[in-house]
Order: structure tokens, then sequence, then C-alpha cells
């Protein structure tokens, strides 16, 4: 994976949160809780569908970098994110995972960390389970939640919108068996 360039950072930054990109300040994922909100969040972006999403780790809401309080204790909490672990707890919690790719940098304003999420439309739509075992059971595929971005924010999907996920899945498998 290449190091970003500070632009491509900054490029990111100027863009302002919309469907497709989000800023976190920090994310720690030592709870169920926290581990069940960054899969809520990776999956709506993977329900835009046939998308890259980001979210830009270090960042606050207004595109500046974070200062913390203990510089050392963000950078650790910052360099616990890595692919393998972001997978595992996004695998455990959905019958299929988007793809997620995880890349540190160290911009001239402060570290940062670019998650970048890659959904498959046949794959839609991805669902979540609350409970990590459920996502494993027969007929999980129909189950679980459907999340979905608006603008800035999360949501649970309404049946339309999950049965207009499921269409497009079935239209795109038909074109790309």
């Amino acid at each position: 994976s290449h190091v970003l360039a500070d632009r491509e950072i900054d490029e990111l930054r100027a863009q302002g949160e919309h469907d497709h990109l989000d800023y976190k300040r920090i994310f720690k994922l030592d709870s169920p809780s926290a581990k069940a909100e960054f899969t809520k969040d990776v999956l709506s972006f993977a329900n835009a569908g046939g998308t890259i999403s980001r979210l830009l780790v270090g960042v606050e809401d207004n595109g500046t970098f974070t200062i913390p309080q203990d510089s050392t204790e963000h950078t650790r909490s910052l360099r616990k994110l890595v692919d393998t672990t972001l997978q595992a707890i996004v695998g455990e919690r959905t019958v299929v995972a988007p793809s997620i790719l995880v890349q540190h940098g160290e911009h001239r304003e402060g570290p940062y960390v670019l998650i970048t999420i890659t959904s498959d439309t046949a794959d839609l739509p991805y669902r979540f389970f609350t409970k990590p075992d459920a996502a494993k059971l027969p007929g999980a595929s129909q189950g679980g939640e459907v999340w979905v971005r608006h603008g800035t924010s999360k949501r649970l999907a309404t049946a339309d919108e999950v049965a207009a996920l499921e269409e497009r899945a079935k239209l795109y498998r038909s074109l790309f068996p």
C-alpha cells in the first residue's frame, strides 16, 4: 500500500463528511458496544453498494486534526487499528463482510488512519448481527439489521430500502454471474 501524500489527506479533509466519507476523532474498540457501532458504520457505508467509502480517523468533524490530551496514548490507539483486527470485528457480526483496507500515516499536522471500505453489489444488503454467533446460523442471510448512511449519519433501512438493495444485488448477479 503506498504512503498517502499529505495532499491526498487534505483533499479528503476539504470535502467535508458525506455519504462516503466520515471523520472520527478516535475510536476504541475495547467493548462489545464499540465493536457493534464500528460494524454498523462500516456496513452502512457498504450498503451504498459498489462504491468506495472512507473513514478518516484522527480528524475532527470540521476536518482539523485531533489535538489529543495525551499524544502517546492517541498514537497507541491509532496503531491498534489494523486490517486483521477490523476485518475480524466486522466479519463476526455479518454474513459477508465488505473489504476493509487500513493505511496509517503521519500528516504534517498529526497522525491519522485511513480506513477504506469497498463493497460488492452482489453481496447487498450487508446485514448486522448484535450477537457475533448469530451471523453464522442458517437463514442469517435474511436476518439481522440493515443499516444505511444518510448524509453524515447512519440509520436502520426501511423495508423498501432493503427490498431495493436486494433487487440491485439480484440484477447485478444476473448481469455478472
